[in-house]
């Protein structure tokens, strides 16, 4: 990425604000490198860094140990706000429930290694021929078949 070596040597906060849009709802959003899950991503004090725990350092202080820095922004779900106001921290299992809460877990087709459909899902669930048959029918193994019959896969569905 050019840009990585032209704000070579600018301090921090420099760098949040060149690369940032500041949005009437008070939402500093990164618009520099981001990761799949739309985070804001930035080099650090020479290490790669989610860019909302760096603002957190740089403007509220350390992260304490086996605690994580979530968003709250007023508008909803924002991953790449790294205002400070919109942020707090929280144990590991508060920023899991967050995540579910806002609907960030990838469930269904959505995951990468998925292999069958929602429909193929419903499809499977109504029919009563065995679970061989199946499985061989929708290339997956039997004990993929009965969780989901048995709603231990797929239960969003």
């Amino acid at each position: 990425m050019a840009d990585r070596y032209f704000t070579r040597g600018w301090s921090i906060e420099a760098k949040l604000a060149f690369y940032s849009d500041f949005l009437p709802c008070q939402c500093y959003v990164w618009c520099g490198a981001k990761n799949k899950s739309g985070y804001g991503k930035t080099t650090y004090e020479g290490r790669d860094r989610y860019v909302h725990n760096v603002a957190w350092e740089v403007f509220r202080g350390p992260i304490p140990e086996g605690l994580c820095v979530l968003h709250d922004c007023p508008v909803g779900d924002n991953s790449s706000c790294w205002n400070p106001e919109h942020l707090w921290l929280g144990t590991k299992s508060a920023n899991i429930a967050d995540r579910d809460a806002k609907g960030r877990q990838a469930k269904g087709e959505r995951v990468a290694a998925a292999k069958l459909t929602e429909r193929q899902v419903i499809a499977i669930r109504s029919d009563a021929r065995f679970l061989q048959v199946l499985a061989k029918e929708y290339r997956a193994s039997e004990s993929t078949i009965s969780d989901i019959k048995r709603r231990i896969t797929w239960r969003h569905v």
